[in-house]
């Protein structure tokens, strides 16, 4: 038969006579499921900052230097209550007896580059915080927090120096060197008039040879005699406008072609769909594809697996029909069961796999083969923070957004 634990008086010795415990014992911080204690009620307006500092010390967080001088002040404003538990409260606040060296905050204030990553490292400045959180939607503008050194990881791209280097104006950061001189590059740009072959960074092309001209930080393209895959190398690196030789150079070019270097983020067609084997040179072309199908229209799923089964297009399906063991067993048959992060072409329905969230999959580009948008708002969400979509069923999808039409 269980019997219940009853809670019984603690031992003499379970607080050692020093502030930090006082604090303890005052904020009600301690163990008291296996032990009776008193409930400690100290005043309204104390409450707040007596919890705080007693859970602090609770989690073995040892006290600021002016924290220790809080601490003094409620010993000895609650002397009373301190000896009726034990407490030797004179002694403790005249000696200023404390458990712990006080802890030092890290003051420094510094943006520096680290690897592919700018990275920004202080102690804590709420609008900069503020500031730094409201760039979660799009992943090439937002930061990753690293609770342990207390510093913000920013991909290395122009769009972050410059919202970095504006952020902690007059905050006295010290910036490394190549981070101002960037800064300093972008500012004298936008300054001059929008000449984009002078000024603006810009993939081109010279001596068969792709590189990005006008580029404050050095970027390496890959060099291929795909000029698709070229594109959208650069555009992983956040470059979004591409020399009339490059363009021209596209060989058998389409009007779907114009997604890869024309200014909008949001596509969709005006016909009534767009085929899917004209899509093809344009997946092969980039490293990762996600086709969005309807978890209601097996069809449309079958002619995907068909069409790049046949033109050897590396595929994996993140999803099963619930009532459709037939095409089930089709996506088996055609080995695009497993799924993998690394595939070319990765197929959903209207709903993101939890995987995709866990591997940060990160798509060159999105074919939304849907008649209407997707309703799921987690969906919206990861759609909005995408840097190319393509709504294949036309422009009806996306009527309430600024796109291209092709």
């Amino acid at each position: 038969m269980f019997e219940p634990i009853i809670a019984k008086q603690p031992p003499a010795n379970f607080f050692t006579q020093t502030i930090e415990d006082c604090l303890i014992y005052l904020s009600n911080a301690h163990d008291s499921a296996n032990w009776e204690w008193p409930a400690v009620n100290v005043q309204m307006f104390d409450t707040q900052i007596t919890k705080s500092l007693g859970m602090q010390l609770h989690n073995g967080s040892p006290f600021t230097e002016k924290q220790s001088h809080i601490g003094l002040r409620l010993v000895k404003k609650y002397k009373s209550l301190l000896k009726e538990a034990g407490f030797d409260a004179d002694k403790i606040y005249d000696e200023k007896i404390f458990k712990n060296p006080f802890r030092v905050i890290d003051k420094t204030r510094a943006l520096y580059i680290n690897g592919d990553t700018v990275v920004c490292k202080s102690n804590f400045i709420p609008d900069l915080v503020n500031s730094f959180k409201k760039r979660k939607s799009n992943p090439y503008h937002s930061g990753d927090y690293n609770a342990d050194d207390k510093t913000w990881a920013f991909s290395l791209n122009e769009d972050n120096v410059e919202f970095l280097c504006d952020a902690v104006k007059g905050k006295k950061f010290t910036i490394e060197d190549p981070i101002q001189t960037c800064f300093e590059k972008i500012k004298h740009i936008k300054k001059q008039a929008l000449d984009f072959d002078k000024f603006y960074p810009h993939l081109d092309i010279k001596d068969n040879k792709y590189y990005i001209k006008n580029s404050p930080i050095d970027i390496e393209i890959n060099q291929t005699d795909n000029v698709r895959e070229a594109i959208f190398d650069a555009r992983r690196y956040g470059i979004t406008i591409f020399s009339d030789a490059v363009v021209d150079s596209i060989q058998d070019k389409t009007s779907l072609d114009r997604i890869m270097y024309e200014s909008h983020s949001n596509w969709a067609t005006a016909q009534s769909t767009i085929s899917k084997e004209a899509t093809l040179d344009i997946i092969k072309s980039t490293k990762t594809t996600v086709i969005m199908v309807s978890s209601y229209a097996p069809d449309d799923l079958i002619d995907w697996m068909e069409i790049l089964d046949k033109n050897n297009i590396d595929t994996c399906v993140a999803f099963r029909f619930k009532k459709n063991p037939d095409t089930n067993k089709m996506i088996k048959d055609y080995k695009m069961n497993s799924y993998n992060p690394n595939c070319n072409v990765i197929i959903i329905n209207e709903k993101i796999p939890k995987t995709f969230l866990q591997d940060s999959i990160n798509p060159d580009l999105i074919l939304v083969n849907l008649s209407t948008p997707p309703g799921h708002y987690k969906t919206q969400i990861w759609l909005d923070s995408k840097s190319l979509i393509v709504y294949t069923s036309g422009t009806k999808s996306i009527k309430d957004k600024h796109h291209g039409v092709l």
